[in-house]
């Protein structure tokens, strides 16, 4: 859960700092106005590192619940129930 906090904090940082000053990221197509972005590979590629690394705690989330599951005492048939219930929450 702190790691995907982390990366959640990293990526509205990213996307609100991205340019100097703040409103030149609506502004940047007027001519008269002055300020800097990172350049847009950076950004890009910053973004889909991110969205991987949220992705794959998603699914580390998900199948958290089926190995909690898989050593409790029930019949085999409740606990496919109890994992899948459990699985749906990361959704």
């Amino acid at each position: 859960m702190i790691l995907n906090v982390g990366v959640s904090i990293v990526f509205i940082v990213l996307g609100v700092f991205q340019c100097k000053p703040l409103s030149y990221f609506w502004e940047r197509f007027d001519p008269t106005k002055k300020g800097t972005c990172i350049l847009p590979e950076f950004g890009g590629a910053a973004f889909l590192s991110i969205a991987v690394m949220a992705t794959a705690i998603d699914i580390a989330l998900g199948v958290l619940p089926i190995l909690i599951v898989k050593d409790l005492q029930m019949a085999r048939r409740e606990k496919i129930s109890v994992g899948c219930i459990l699985c749906l929450g990361s959704m």
